[in-house]
């Protein structure tokens, strides 16, 4: 078994910013000549979620709203009481959607619908740098 670690930088807005992030990961399953194996997308930043999730309109705005409703911006949270950074309906919208995704490698495609993307959405109260990590689990000598 061999395990290929990838990194990429997205610029986020951050409040609730979606970033469509497929086509750098398929770019990465490509490089790496896998044909079968495990992808799995997670980040280093604890506010930021990955969706695989159907390209149909409004479906990202409904998925919003409804963690809106879950998870409250301007309730009081513990977390903000002992940090003072005002964040903690990032930290708590995170965690309900996911920190991370996996995705099929079989005969070197992804196992995504074509009309499905894979998106990372940032629930920070800040813009910023998201580092995104994409592991490739395969047989070594598929490579």
């Amino acid at each position: 078994m061999e395990i290929l670690n990838e990194k990429f930088i997205i610029l986020s807005k951050g409040f609730d910013d979606t970033v469509d992030i497929t086509q750098k990961i398929k770019t990465i399953v490509a490089n790496s000549k896998a044909k079968d194996g495990l992808i799995t997308v997670t980040s280093t930043s604890p506010t930021v979620s990955f969706l695989k999730i159907e390209n149909t309109k409004g479906l990202l705005t409904d998925i919003k709203n409804i963690v809106s409703s879950i998870v409250p911006v301007h309730k009081v949270y513990e977390h903000d009481n002992n940090w003072h950074d005002g964040n903690a309906f990032s930290h708590l919208k995170s965690m309900l959607m996911g920190n991370s995704t996996s995705i099929a490698l079989i005969n070197g495609d992804i196992q995504l619908p074509a009309d499905c993307s894979v998106a990372l959405i940032d629930f920070n109260n800040k813009s910023g740098q998201i580092q995104v990590v994409v592991t490739i689990a395969f047989n070594k000598e598929e490579k």
